[in-house]
């Protein structure tokens, strides 16, 4: 009789524990999966639906268990989309905020380019400069030789210090390639001092940046400003030169001419 009664209870708690678990399942599902897109092109808005379509069968998972770093692999599927936040929205809902990364830079390689988005990390190599959200061109990289990792940013020889520099570009002009046209690492012997970087800007006019491993974003920041204070006839030639202060040793001197000069 006690066998019967410990058996009776023990099949009552594992039933009472099933319909728990069932009823929890039911209320900890994913019903929802809530996507804000932030594309700048017709390509982005293609690879979204698709994305769309992908992430519908995280739809009746468990959302307590649901590891949200394989939706984030699901977004990286599409080297140019990016999962700027994804978290869960208990009891049924996953949301995520997915951008779309800007071609913005390209090298030229062998068989192609490869193509960089505006924060300098790496998106994929493809055969013509050619940039998927206006059809004009990436800021085109010459001189530069540059390790590339999926979704890592460029490494390299004055590879920190250039996107450093665009980035101080960019705080003051906005969108970047809508000014430069295209960057050059010019080196007239092994010591840094004979370095420069070229920036081309799209009315004519370069800056020169001297010495770019010291002082890098204080230079391009006084270039950019020298830049702006040029008249609209100025900016059609010449170089706006940047160089460190010799006399105080510490410090840039910044300066325009509107004939370039290159270096010896």
């Amino acid at each position: 009789m006690r066998k019967k009664i410990l058996l009776s209870t023990i099949v009552s708690f594992v039933l009472l524990a099933a319909v728990i678990a069932a009823g929890i399942n039911a209320v900890f599902t994913v019903s929802d999966v809530q996507t804000e897109y932030v594309v700048y092109s017709a390509e982005g808005r293609a690879e979204s639906a698709q994305l769309n379509e992908k992430l519908g069968r995280y739809r009746g998972k468990s959302s307590t268990f649901l590891d949200l770093n394989d939706v984030k692999a699901t977004v990286e599927q599409f080297p140019c989309l990016s999962a700027e936040r994804i978290e869960k929205k208990y009891p049924s809902a996953v949301s995520l905020t997915v951008r779309e990364r800007k071609e913005t830079y390209a090298v030229r390689q062998e068989n192609g380019f490869a193509v960089f988005d505006e924060e300098g990390r790496y998106l994929y190599e493809k055969a013509d400069n050619v940039n998927r959200l206006d059809g004009d061109k990436n800021i085109l990289l010459e001189g530069f030789s540059f390790v590339c990792k999926e979704r890592t940013a460029a490494e390299g020889e004055y590879a920190a210090e250039l996107f450093a520099a665009f980035d101080t570009l960019k705080e003051t002009l906005g969108s970047i390639r809508a000014n430069v046209l295209r960057a050059e690492l010019k080196k007239f012997s092994s010591d840094g001092r004979t370095h420069f970087f070229y920036l081309y800007m799209r009315e004519g006019v370069m800056l020169s940046i001297k010495n770019p491993a010291r002082a890098g974003e204080e230079k391009a920041a006084a270039a950019v400003e020298k830049y702006l204070s040029l008249t609209d006839k100025q900016r059609v030639k010449g170089v706006i030169d940047v160089v460190d202060d010799l006399i105080t040793g510490t410090g840039v001197n910044v300066s325009y001419s509107d004939e370039f000069v290159p270096m010896a």
